[in-house]
């Protein structure tokens, strides 16, 4: 008998499919590479979501964060979203916590962050080590030089002498 693999959609035979029960269903998969892929990828996602939850400050329930991060996901990966996430948490943290009339307004907001700065994005695996560099700066005894002084000072000191 054949079942289908809920990786790839292809037809399987049962006896040699990776079968995991789940809530008394039968799900098959190919192999269990294939289980553990589907497994670590909604880990990412569930790890991505809890992000944005810390970065609002409480769960979201408006279906529209959903929805536009299935769209993200087409363009850009949850791993690169993690990793912005990650990089850019207190910045985001900062800007979300301004006041929104509406928590779609805000998640239209972090969206269009999202929209713009992940295409640019690369993520640092290095972290930029910077060289500590002694200088000797010579000490310099600066004298200001006497202000120079205007003609009107010395038509008021002619004028107070008559």
């Amino acid at each position: 008998m054949q079942v289908k693999c809920k990786c790839h959609g292809i037809k399987i035979e049962r006896d040699t499919a990776y079968k995991v029960v789940a809530n008394g269903i039968n799900h098959y998969y190919c192999s269990k590479a294939d289980y553990d892929k589907i497994v670590d990828s909604r880990n990412l996602k569930d790890e991505v979501f809890k992000r944005i939850f810390e970065i609002f400050g409480r769960k979201v329930t408006n279906t529209v964060l959903y929805k536009e991060m299935a769209e993200l996901d087409e363009t850009y990966t949850y791993a690169k979203i993690k990793a912005y996430i990650d990089d850019n948490f207190e910045y985001l943290q900062k800007v979300m916590s301004k006041g929104f009339t509406s928590e779609y307004a805000k998640i239209r907001y972090l969206m269009a962050i999202f929209k713009n700065t992940l295409a640019d994005y690369t993520q640092n695996t290095k972290k930029e080590i910077i060289p500590n560099i002694e200088v000797e700066i010579p000490e310099m005894k600066f004298k200001p030089n006497a202000r120079k002084k205007s003609l009107e000072y010395f038509e008021n000191q002619v004028g107070d002498e008559k």
